[in-house]
């Protein structure tokens, strides 16, 4: 099951969500973040055609080359009433500093971004 901002209402706090934020899934095998994946591999086949163009985008820091790409990042999120809860609040062995430490196994659902990225050219 897909949630997406549009079916949640005019009340949701949408407006505070990330612009990479696409959309929450209840299962780690929806086929929304495989969907997802293959856009991203196209998007990114789009600018590696750019970059031998020569019009891509490509920031240098010293000697080292960097493009950017597209990354779907899947996020677990522990929900309410969660058994594993108390295994990452103040005090459990998996105490976190963010949410992107919750493991997938305990995740109720998950949180699915397309985020832009810089990654290192390789030399040809």
């Amino acid at each position: 099951m897909v949630h997406l901002d549009s079916q949640l209402g005019e009340n949701h706090m949408s407006k505070y969500r990330s612009s990479a934020y696409v959309a929450t899934v209840y299962d780690i095998n929806d086929p929304l973040i495989a969907e997802q994946k293959r856009i991203a591999r196209i998007i990114n086949a789009k600018k590696r055609v750019f970059e031998l163009q020569g019009i891509g985008k490509q920031v240098t820091y010293g000697d080292r080359t960097y493009v950017e790409r597209t990354r779907v990042v899947v996020r677990p999120r522990l929900g309410k009433n969660n058994v594993h809860a108390p295994l990452y609040r103040r005090g459990g062995a998996l105490k976190r500093m963010s949410a992107q430490t919750i493991r997938p196994e305990h995740g109720t659902r998950f949180d699915v971004y397309m985020s832009p990225a810089l990654v290192q050219r390789k030399k040809v």
